[in-house]
C-alpha cells in the first residue's frame, strides 16, 4: 500500500488509520552488503599492518571491523585511520572491543577516495583474519 501526501497529508493520523497483520518489515542492504568481508590477515610475529579499506569502504557510513584470531593472541596497541593520507578525527575510529572498531566515514567516498587502517601489535604471535562489514542500524 502506498500513501501519496497529497492523499494524505499527516502520517501520525494516516498511521492510526492503518490496520495491518502479519506484516514483516524487510531492509535491504544489497546483496552481500551486510556479511563479513575478509580484508585482511596476518602471521605470527608481526608487529604492524596496514589494510587498505578503499574496496570495502565504498560509500559514506559506518562500517564494523574485527579482527580474528585463530591461533595465538594478538593485543592491539594502536590503532590509526588514514583518509586520504592524513589521520582522521579520533571520532572515527572507536575501539567497541578488545579486537574491534566501528568506522565512522562521513565525507563522500570516489574512486580517488583512500581508506587505510593502520595496526600497532603489542603481541602478535598468531595467525588470524580480519573482517570488515558496514555497521547496521539498530
Amino acid at each position: 500500500m502506498i500513501f501519496e501526501r497529497a492523499s494524505y497529508p499527516d502520517p501520525a493520523r494516516m498511521m492510526a488509520n492503518l490496520h495491518a497483520r502479519n506484516l514483516r518489515l524487510i531492509i535491504s542492504v544489497g546483496p552481500g552488503l551486510q556479511d563479513w568481508q575478509q580484508c585482511g590477515t596476518w602471521t605470527g610475529g608481526r608487529s604492524a599492518l596496514t589494510l587498505n579499506l578503499n574496496r570495502f569502504i565504498i560509500k559514506p557510513g559506518q562500517y564494523e571491523v574485527r579482527f580474528e584470531p585463530v591461533a595465538g593472541k594478538i593485543r592491539i596497541a594502536k590503532a590509526v585511520l588514514l583518509y586520504e593520507g592524513d589521520e582522521a578525527l579520533p571520532d572515527m575510529l572507536v575501539k567497541t572491543g578488545e579486537h574491534a572498531f566501528n568506522i565512522n566515514r562521513t565525507a563522500q567516498v570516489t574512486e580517488e577516495t583512500s581508506s587505510v587502517l593502520d595496526i600497532r601489535f603489542d603481541v602478535a604471535e598468531s595467525v588470524g583474519t580480519v573482517r570488515i562489514r558496514p555497521a547496521l542500524a539498530e
